[in-house]
């Protein structure tokens, strides 16, 4: 198993879990089959916050139930866990521009990378409880979806190119 593959699974693994756990509940509803389509089909793959990303997994109404039920386990935990990552990133740029000590910088960003490791590894549960929601072919199919969006999303800082001049 190439190294690439090996990022790009676990990539998909990760958006996965992320992408579950802060999904709009609206999105989880069933479509109803009187409702006409909203919008024009569109070429890229709709973003994990916009209805209808999930449709195409074919959920049943018992999988829509435990996809909620797993988005409301984890949802305030990965927020809460955040909004401590940012606050404590905050803290870390105040000292870095203020007069702190070399050992209250480390001290400060062990506590950034310590935070941050508890929200991957809250998202890294959320995505093992929705892992099991769903079946083999609808595990695919949406890590497929997920790779296709990371690969078609230039926002990303390490994608970005310098403007041509």
């Amino acid at each position: 198993m190439s190294p690439r593959y090996v990022f790009a699974l676990i990539a998909a693994v990760a958006a996965l879990g992320g992408a579950v756990a802060i999904a709009n509940p609206s999105v989880l509803r069933l479509p109803s089959i009187a409702q006409a389509p909203t919008a024009a089909p569109s070429s890229k793959p709709p973003r994990p916050d916009e209805p209808g990303w999930l449709e195409d997994l074919n959920l049943s109404a018992d999988q829509v139930r435990q996809m909620r039920a797993v988005r409301s386990q984890y949802q305030d935990k990965i927020s809460q866990g955040r909004q401590n990552v940012r606050q404590a990133q905050q803290e870390l740029r105040e000292l870095m521009a203020g007069t702190a000590s070399e050992a209250e910088l480390r001290t400060k960003y062990g506590q950034v990378k310590t935070l941050k490791q508890q929200v991957g590894d809250i998202q890294f549960e959320s995505m093992l409880a929705t892992r099991k929601v769903l079946n083999a072919e609808q595990r695919r199919t949406f890590a497929n979806r997920v790779m296709k969006r990371r690969q078609g999303d230039d926002r990303r800082p390490e994608r970005m190119q310098p403007p041509q001049s």
